[in-house]
């Protein structure tokens, strides 16, 4: 509790907290669609870095 009043005093530090609440909840509700998007940015880095190790060998 004592962490949550130190929360509560710092607006930053709550509005961040808030967000990452939020941020969490979508991924609960859109859990299919987060880690689709997930797969694809996995991928994505993959293509990137074999495309970026091939350019450099």
């Amino acid at each position: 509790m004592r962490n949550y009043k130190l929360i509560m005093l710092l607006p930053a530090g709550r509005r961040e907290l808030c967000e990452t609440i939020s941020h969490f909840r979508r991924i609960r509700t859109n859990y299919f669609a987060v880690s689709h998007r997930v797969i694809h940015y996995i991928l994505f880095l993959n293509s990137s870095a074999t495309l970026f190790i091939g350019t450099v060998s």
